[in-house]
């Protein structure tokens, strides 16, 4: 994996106040998705940007309209549902949603653009990297 790539693997942005960097971890299997076999359904682009992107919006639903102790299975399971949908399954996209229910402090505080930076631009970059 060449530089860009492991950079984007991160899925880093710094915040604007105390420098720090937020990761979104899911992404790491996306990598594994998309370089290791890029061919499944479950790698292709329009899956894996839409499917991370549609579960983080879902999981951010979730995170504000259901109650702490549910927030996490239904924002996995709208995540899904919302992916099936869409036609765009792709498995590390509803751990996107756990992981932004599990800790919503900093989704919470982003909003919706969470789902587009990091989670989106860095699943971009990485599937960019992968084509390339």
């Amino acid at each position: 994996m060449n530089a860009g790539a492991a950079e984007a693997a991160q899925g880093g942005i710094k915040g604007t106040g105390g420098g720090q960097v937020n990761l979104v971890a899911p992404l790491g299997a996306t990598a594994v998705l998309v370089f290791c076999v890029p061919n499944s359904p479950l790698a292709q682009p329009w899956s894996a940007v839409v499917g991370n992107v549609t579960s983080a919006l879902i999981a951010l639903l979730a995170i504000r309209f259901v109650p702490a102790p549910w927030a996490s299975g239904v924002a996995v399971g709208a995540a899904i549902a919302a992916m099936m949908v869409m036609r765009a399954l792709h498995p590390p996209g509803s751990a996107v949603a756990l992981l932004m229910a599990l800790d919503p402090a900093p989704v919470l505080e982003a909003g919706p653009i969470f789902a587009l930076m990091p989670v989106g631009v860095t699943t971009a970059a990485l599937v960019l990297a992968a084509i390339v």
